[in-house]
């Protein structure tokens, strides 16, 4: 045999791995801890849920393996299978996998072990996380996502936690297509629980995210902007095409669709309702109200006549206060000829179609005016663009 196999007989003959690695019964085990975040795969809005790659680091001292590397051929460190000696039991306290797995299931390589008993053992491992999302600025919105470890059997007074460096990751992270990481916090806590009369440590990572608006802009944001632009076409529309209806009801209709793509995405929850939500929600109620606006200029055009003169509450509104704005105004048509003209129904109609142009030209205005000021009034309320 070799002077490493030499070694290895000799420092786990008799040694036990279910025992701490201490001198003395009260003595404590101090791990350093730290997890680097190398990638994150996916944050799902709809089942809160953050999966992230990290690149632990484990250390802590195991006196009862040591020994005198001038004894064995100068091997000051051998690597061995974490199977084989005494590992922390460092979970994730939030986890959502499906087998909730300490170190020594999570974590598949070797630790190594130097001759003056100081252990480390460095792994990468894949982690799913719970992650409480708020939704309000959706899409541009900022998360801020916990990830707690610590012992889940060993107290403070058998297993202490301390943080080994500090959060950066800039040499090994790799940027995400939809979150910009802004910063990752750690913070070493001491906390008593109710099953317990000791207390328990934990280190927790705050992965502070924000979102990459441009995919929601250019595919949810900017084409409902188009469709619901079309609203002000179908006033451009002559009342004798008949399309005006239809237009106004297929304008609805494809806003009910973007909506249900938005909400196929997002969590299930009832604390906040998100600002693209917020949005169309809006836009489908001034493509309601435009209809109704449809409804009353079509009926002004066709059937209003029928009812013979023009009311002068109607003529005043409509044919000199608002024709003086809209370029329609006329005093003379308006007043004097149909007095001198009377019987002839064909002025009458004429009036009412000439009041229903004059109500296009005031709801094409008023539906821009409104859907330019709510647009702006809602995305003016997110925090970043």
């Amino acid at each position: 045999m070799n002077d490493e196999q030499y070694l290895l007989r000799d420092l786990f003959h008799n040694y036990s791995k279910s025992s701490r690695p201490v001198l003395q019964r009260n003595a404590q085990v101090v791990v350093t801890f730290r997890a680097k975040l190398k990638q994150i795969i996916d944050l799902k809005d709809n089942e809160q849920l953050l999966q992230v790659i990290l690149y632990t680091y484990q250390g802590w001292n195991n006196p009862l393996l040591i020994w005198n590397a001038s004894h064995y051929g100068g091997i000051d460190e051998i690597n061995v299978d974490s199977s084989r000696v005494w590992v922390p039991d460092i979970v994730l306290y939030n986890s959502a996998e499906f087998t909730f797995s300490g170190g020594t299931h999570k974590y598949k390589t070797d630790v190594v072990i130097y001759s003056n008993g100081d252990t480390i053992w460095l792994a990468p491992a894949m982690f799913v996380t719970v992650c409480q999302l708020d939704v309000r600025f959706f899409p541009f919105d900022e998360q801020k996502c916990r990830m707690k470890f610590g012992s889940w059997t060993h107290d403070e007074s058998r297993v202490d936690m301390r943080i080994f460096g500090n959060a950066s990751n800039d040499d090994i992270y790799t940027e995400h297509g939809e979150w910009q990481l802004l910063s990752i916090n750690q913070k070493r806590t001491s906390k008593m629980y109710d099953c317990c009369p000791k207390p328990y440590v934990d280190i927790t990572y705050t992965i502070h995210l924000r979102r990459r608006s441009l995919f929601y802009t250019l595919y949810l944001i900017v084409p409902a902007l188009i469709i619901t632009a079309m609203v002000l076409v179908g006033f451009f529309l002559p009342p004798e095409s008949g399309e005006r209806m239809q237009l106004g009801i297929t304008v609805l209709l494809a806003m009910i669709v973007f909506l249900q793509l938005v909400y196929q995405n997002l969590p299930s929850t009832s604390n906040s309702a998100p600002l693209l939500g917020k949005f169309y929600i809006i836009t489908m109620l001034l493509i309601s109200l435009s209809l109704a606006a449809t409804c009353l200029v079509l009926n002004y055009w066709y059937g209003r006549h029928g009812d013979g003169e023009m009311p002068m509450w109607v003529r005043l509104i409509i044919l000199d206060c608002l024709g003086r704005v809209f370029g329609s105004y006329n005093k003379h048509r308006f007043g004097n000829r149909r007095r001198i003209v009377e019987g002839q129904d064909v002025l009458i109609k004429n009036e009412w179609k000439t009041a229903a142009n004059i109500l296009d030209k005031f709801f094409m205005a008023f539906f821009a005016f409104l859907i330019t000021i709510t647009s702006i009034s809602l995305f003016f309320q997110a925090p970043f663009y």
